[in-house]
């Protein structure tokens, strides 16, 4: 279970920087206005920014305070509205069509054996999936 605030709202993640300060050594903190500053040394700014939501969702931002709390707010509204998915913020894009595409072509080929293979089988992995790949390309299977 998220933490959440006293009117039942997530507040999961944060965001962090790997930098440190240049003064005393100690870790920046958010001040949830403007940026990651040093409590002993606010003149001292964080300046590679990132957003932890969770153990695997991990987001870079540079110097960007504001995208970064932007995505962070994003991210706990989605976990508030009940439709969030680790899954929508992966590199691989696993729900793509063209990743599931490839998946359900290769169960397809181990089903159908070489001597029983028909042309439409054929037309269909050489002619209608690289169009629709070329359509769908980079698109969500729930999304289309």
């Amino acid at each position: 279970m998220s933490p959440t605030n006293a009117n039942g709202l997530s507040m999961k993640g944060g965001i962090y920087s790997d930098r440190k300060c240049r003064i005393c050594g100690g870790p920046f903190r958010d001040n949830r206005r403007d940026g990651l500053v040093c409590p002993k040394h606010p003149e001292q700014r964080a300046t590679r920014l990132q957003v932890r939501f969770g153990r695997d969702l991990v987001r870079r931002f540079g110097r960007d305070y504001k995208a970064a709390s932007r995505f962070l707010t994003g991210l706990r509204y989605k976990t508030d509205e009940g439709s969030f998915d680790a899954r929508d913020y992966t590199r691989n894009n696993p729900l793509g069509f063209e990743k599931l595409a490839d998946q359900w072509l290769e169960v397809k080929k181990r089903e159908v054996k070489h001597k029983t293979c028909f042309p439409s089988a054929k037309f269909g992995q050489f002619v209608v999936f690289p169009k629709l790949r070329f359509l769908c390309y980079n698109r969500e299977m729930r999304r289309l």
